[in-house]
């Protein structure tokens, strides 16, 4: 049979191999994206200011303290009953790990330079002037109490 009289263009076997080849760069480009620390370190400071209001409205409506307790690898929350700190364990107060990229953390009274261990939520309805500062890669993020139960990451 004679080639002249077929319509030229690609065979089905050539496409599939140029959609496999750009799949294979296409996924490659993403693993070499990855995460942004410098965003994750944000996004963590909002979930935190955030979970502090619910944590201080808990505490009032609950008529118990809780706090905030970080350590190395996370936080988690905890609510002071019958004279004991018992750990949360329901979302969204269940222990979380800290995102990668934190380099490091601070908790202190705004505009003082003594570090406490956590952050506490009292029944009162103004709060301590807490600042937490998360540390990452070359940036650092605030989470501030406002003092009427609101919280603020800058």
């Amino acid at each position: 049979m004679d080639r002249r009289g077929r319509a030229s263009g690609f065979t089905l076997l050539e496409l599939l191999v140029v959609v496999v080849i750009a799949a294979i760069l296409v996924s490659l480009a993403a693993l070499g994206i990855g995460r942004n620390p410098a965003r994750d370190l944000e996004e963590e400071g909002q979930r935190l200011a955030q979970l502090f209001e619910s944590a201080s409205d808990e505490a009032h409506l609950r008529e118990h303290p809780w706090a905030w307790q970080p350590n190395d690898q996370g936080y988690g929350f905890l609510e002071r009953r019958d004279g004991a700190w018992v750990p949360q364990t329901e979302a969204p107060f269940a222990p979380r790990k800290w995102p990668q990229g934190l380099k490091g953390y601070a908790i202190r009274i705004n505009g003082s330079q003594a570090a406490l261990a956590q952050v506490p939520f009292g029944l009162e309805s103004v709060d301590l002037p807490i600042v937490v500062t998360l540390e990452g890669e070359g940036k650092s993020i605030s989470v501030l109490a406002l003092g009427d139960g609101r919280y603020e990451a800058r």
